[in-house]
């Protein structure tokens, strides 16, 4: 009777011990498998127009690379775009699809040829989330 008794007060504390182990074994594959994405080359083109009887305006149009060394996937990613000068200072975020491991942003700003500077980016990636297949 004892032993039966002892065994009951055993099996809750082993449920919980395996039922813990499982728990650690997801969250390393999660850890493991989590994709990590970089922001890359940026390319920013200054264009300024030539008219005789209008105001000149300059238009600085720029291309931002998003990449990750998962190439099986598709993601979409949420960038934040932190732009400084141009017409103004601004943060917003904006989204990309990452696919066979590269994603592109574009950026564009553009003034009077006279009030405009050249602007300034910083990207962060914020979030994501993969497509089901």
């Amino acid at each position: 009777m004892e032993n039966e008794e002892e065994k009951k007060k055993l099996k809750w504390p082993i449920i919980l011990a395996v039922a813990m182990v499982i728990i650690v074994f997801f969250i390393v594959i999660m850890l493991v498998t989590k994709p990590t994405f970089k922001v890359g080359n940026f390319n920013l083109d200054k264009e300024t127009t030539n008219y005789t009887t209008i105001d000149n305006t300059t238009t600085y149009r720029g291309t931002c690379e998003i990449t990750t060394s998962d190439t099986k996937n598709v993601y979409i990613v949420a960038v934040k775009i932190t732009k400084t000068g141009g017409t103004g200072n601004e943060t917003y975020v904006t989204t990309t699809i990452v696919s066979n491991g590269k994603g592109d942003i574009g950026t564009y700003d553009y003034g009077d040829e006279d009030e405009i500077t050249k602007p300034e980016y910083k990207f962060e990636v914020v979030g994501y989330t993969k497509f089901k297949k």
